[in-house]
């Protein structure tokens, strides 16, 4: 639909040209600072740090904004500022594309009509394939898994039982992902405003590249509009969650009991060691090194070794741990010395 159909349907604002076709929802924070935007892409813009970080998005880009930051754009849908997150919701709403689930008790069979599977394929009992599902050659599907609609799944591809693909999902070639992982569910997104908590739609989907290992009983959430990516050759353990809209590079390992918050950019790479917790937004250099147990608040360096609560570099780490255990020791010499000052009377 056209910027002004849209405005009339959102209920809101518009400035520039009402004829121009917004064909897709795109998310900054996979836009690179000197991309140009699409003139038909439609981004949300609620903060100022985006008038610094993507210039280009300012000078060409479509936007929903706030009425305070409307004239820093040529082209926008504009809503009040206390209610664009209500718009962006609805927004998502229109652009939403979840297929139509069966109801009721279904007499199809459990491979859709519709799926395309490959003759090389191996699909056992008890698998579930809906409609428009593709399966590529030499697949292997296992019993209680569930492919949903318009899902892909690559060639020489295993998926051990109970594994859930969720809709329009991709699965790359030669990938193998093990019992109880489910791949697709809803990113964890939702907005409180005056004592109601709406939930954000989650449109996007994830991406498997090729080669990729996923252990038992992981979740990986799909983006709330692009793409929540995991890179070919990326190896990860049991056990480990990565959240919406987040991007792991190629060659990285996982260990088991990991979690990547909301939008973690990991380059390739990355070795994360087990229990180890990346807070949202984080940049994850290529090569980082991750020990067990630390939580990443902050951005690291290409290459190094990180540990601790929060997680710093380990040379630093090392003196910071090297110090403290000396602490009770300075603190008992330091109590000595002032016994000392109070028998001469010189304590203050």
């Amino acid at each position: 639909m056209n910027l002004k159909q849209l405005a009339e349907k959102l209920g809101v604002e518009f400035k520039g040209p009402g004829d121009i076709e917004i064909s897709r929802l795109r998310d900054l924070e996979h836009l690179s600072e000197d991309g140009v935007p699409e003139e038909n892409e439609l981004f949300f813009v609620e903060s100022k740090k985006v008038l610094r970080n993507h210039p280009r998005v300012v000078e060409n880009g479509v936007v929903l904004t706030t009425t305070s930051l409307a004239d820093k754009f040529e082209k926008a849908l504009i809503s009040p500022d206390q209610n664009v997150r209500l718009v962006f919701i609805e927004l998502l709403n229109q652009f939403s594309d979840v297929p139509e689930f069966p109801s009721g008790i279904s007499e199809e069979p459990r491979i859709h009509p519709s799926a395309k599977i490959a003759p090389t394929a191996t699909i056992l009992t008890g698998a579930i394939i809906m409609e428009g599902a593709v399966i590529g050659e030499n697949c292997r599907i296992f019993p209680g898994v569930v492919i949903e609609p318009f899902a892909e799944i690559g060639d020489d591809t295993v998926l051990r039982p109970n594994v859930v693909i969720s809709y329009r999902c991709v699965v790359g070639k030669r990938c193998i992902v093990h019992g109880s992982t489910v791949i697709g569910a809803d990113g964890f997104g939702f907005h409180d405003q005056d004592g109601k908590r709406y939930k954000i739609p989650q449109i996007g989907n994830v991406v498997i590249e090729d080669d990729v290992e996923i252990g038992s009983g992981c979740t990986i959430d799909r983006a709330a509009i692009e793409s929540t990516r995991i890179g070919a050759q990326t190896k990860i353990d049991d056990q480990v969650h990565i959240a919406h809209n987040c991007r792991v590079g190629r060659l990285c390992y996982l260990a088991g009991h990991s979690g990547l918050a909301g939008s973690v950019q990991m380059g390739d790479g990355v070795f994360v060691s087990g229990n180890v917790a990346i807070s949202d937004h984080v940049k994850v250099a290529p090569g980082s090194i991750i020990m067990g147990m630390s939580g990443v608040v902050k951005d690291t360096e290409p290459g190094k070794f990180y540990f601790g609560i929060p997680a710093r570099p380990a040379k630093e780490m090392h003196r910071m741990t090297s110090a403290l255990s000396k602490l009770p020791g300075m603190m008992s010499k330091f109590r000595e010395m002032e016994e000392k000052l109070e028998k001469a009377g010189l304590a203050a």
